[in-house]
């Protein structure tokens, strides 16, 4: 029987809860915890039900982190100039470039790695 949660269109996600639940039948006495950043009551209740949770104790806290920094530029042009400017800025530091698309989140890991910036990108299937 295939098991479907409900994941926001991420597969990589639902493949690893459908892993878990024979390790959970066969291990019925080790403890399960799932963390969720953004889920929605729908996937919390998908994600209990599926995982065959009993009563499962729910623990909710601030996503406030004081060493993140979140920061939303309108882009300038193609925004390739404006970008090797903010990563000269935080030169030393990490940093997260979100993209629309999985075309434009290569083409900018592409970019980047050609300006020696070391890049490493991920997207949803």
């Amino acid at each position: 029987m295939k098991r479907t949660v409900s994941v926001n269109g991420d597969t990589n996600l639902e493949m690893i809860i459908a892993s878990l639940v024979p390790s959970a039948a066969l291990f019925p006495n080790v403890p399960i915890a799932a963390f969720t950043a953004t889920a929605t009551q729908k996937v919390k209740s998908d994600i209990i039900n599926q995982l065959y949770l009993d009563d499962p104790a729910l623990v909710k806290a601030t996503a406030f982190r004081s060493n993140i920094t979140i920061s939303v530029k309108n882009r300038e042009g193609n925004g390739q100039k404006q970008l090797l400017s903010i990563i000269e800025q935080k030169k030393g530091e990490s940093g997260i470039v979100y993209a629309f698309s999985r075309k434009e989140t290569e083409e900018i890991a592409r970019f980047l790695r050609s300006k020696g910036v070391v890049t490493v990108f991920t997207m949803p299937e």
